[in-house]
């Protein structure tokens, strides 16, 4: 008796110890995870909630053994080590938030300074800009074979600005100077980098950088 009793317990701590590695490591590598199923071709929204979705299964899949052979007693024990502190804690260190879960941003009259007519989105920039520059970078992933419909536009009168951004833009995306920053950043809500992406011929739709998200991303590229 004692040595099923000392079994047991010692198969419980194993899987609840291999759950809790499990999710530590989900926590650690959370954007590994997420670059990992975007390179798998998942959509970018699947691939943000990727980590959330392993926590909860490992959560899951710990308790669903564990309470088999523990007491009832010990159940809620293991539900809060095993599923709800995991999940609060990649939830601390990982936020939701609101741009992975709405499409967002505002309609607009199309306009050509924003968006050359030849592309399907435009990346709206200025200079010395450390989002713009993580944006230039990212463009070339998230876009993926549609780089040459991506433009970057610089919203600036200074015409030598550009020639800092240059040897950042992936292969096929074009540079250019907006013809009018001034009005041109008004769309943007003068957060930066802005999004531009072609509706219609007639309407565009326009992301601050606070706006920009996972569903937006989908948004544009499963057009």
């Amino acid at each position: 008796m004692f040595s099923v009793k000392k079994s047991t317990y010692g198969w419980t701590f194993f899987i609840s110890l291999l759950s809790l590695l499990t999710t530590a490591l989900v926590i650690v590598f959370h954007y590994g995870l997420v670059s990992f199923f975007e390179a798998f071709g998942c959509t970018h929204t699947f691939s943000y909630f990727s980590p959330y979705l392993v926590l909860l299964m490992c959560g899951t899949a710990g308790i669903s053994i564990t309470k088999r052979i523990v007491k009832r007693s010990l159940r809620m024990v293991i539900a809060f080590l095993l599923f709800l502190l995991p999940f609060a804690a990649g939830f601390a260190l990982h936020p939701i938030y609101e741009d992975a879960i709405f499409i967002g941003g505002t309609d607009f009259n199309y306009n050509p300074d924003a968006l050359g007519k030849n592309y399907n989105l435009s990346i709206i920039v200025i200079p010395d800009c450390p989002f713009c520059k993580m944006a230039i970078q990212q463009s070339g992933r998230w876009i993926k074979e549609e780089n040459s419909s991506l433009e970057v536009v610089l919203c600036s009168a200074d015409s030598t600005a550009g020639e800092r951004y240059l040897h950042m833009l992936p292969a096929g995306v074009q540079l250019r100077q907006a013809a009018h920053p001034d009005s041109l950043a008004l769309y943007s809500g003068g957060s930066f980098p802005a999004y531009c992406a072609r509706i219609s011929d007639h309407q565009m739709r326009v992301w601050s950088n606070n706006e920009f998200g996972p569903r937006a991303v989908d948004f544009i590229t499963q057009r």
